[in-house]
């Protein structure tokens, strides 16, 4: 779900909410063990937008800045699977390009730097004391005009949030059975979207 509301043609407030339904993780190293899990996305923050053109179907180029926020629950159950929350700025780039009369191209390009990654695995076992995170996304896709108020929409993203630890974990890898230290943790994401704008 995603709102864009466009106080001026060239001020916006952007807001996106999504989750997953019947998600399950594995939750062994060794093991074909699963759990079932939720995941959410959550961006809220403001467009600053810029025409070239005076034509309904004008390129334009938005600069974005939102606050984001990414978070993994797991059940009090899991043995390995860690619960993740990720939260911080975002600073964005959207080009919509005029393709035809009624088609738009629309690229898209986000640079989460200065996030706060949370990580623990219940009961309270941690991947280190601190740790510095940042995240790249990007999407390509299009929209076609069918009205004035009506356009149809499609879009493939990727979105990558990388977290280094700092310090001792507070417990032991499955696979080797040592302690391990300065953790990385990536996550890699892809998404298609499909549906309908409504608006003027």
């Amino acid at each position: 779900m995603a709102a864009d509301i466009w106080l001026t043609p060239f001020l916006g407030v952007d807001a996106e909410y999504r989750f997953t339904l019947l998600n399950t993780l594995n939750d062994s190293a060794v093991n074909n063990n699963t759990i079932s899990t939720s995941q959410s996305w959550i961006d809220l923050g403001f467009k600053f937008r810029r025409f070239f053109g005076m034509a309904l179907s004008s390129t334009s180029m938005a600069v974005g800045l939102k606050y984001i926020n990414y978070n993994l629950s797991v059940p009090a159950s899991a043995s390995t699977r860690a619960k993740e929350q990720v939260q911080g700025p975002q600073l964005s780039l959207d080009l919509s390009v005029s393709f035809f009369t009624k088609l738009l191209l629309e690229f898209w390009f986000g640079f989460r730097t200065l996030l706060q990654s949370l990580r623990n695995i219940n009961p309270g076992v941690q991947s280190g004391a601190s740790n510095q995170s940042m995240g790249l996304g990007a999407n390509v896709g299009g929209e076609y005009r069918l009205s004035r108020q009506t356009r149809a929409f499609f879009k493939f993203s990727a979105l990558a949030y990388r977290s280094q630890f700092s310090g001792v974990a507070s417990g032991t890898d499955p696979i080797t059975g040592v302690i391990p230290s300065g953790v990385t943790v990536t996550n890699a994401f892809y998404m298609f979207d499909l549906g309908l704008r409504f608006g003027h």
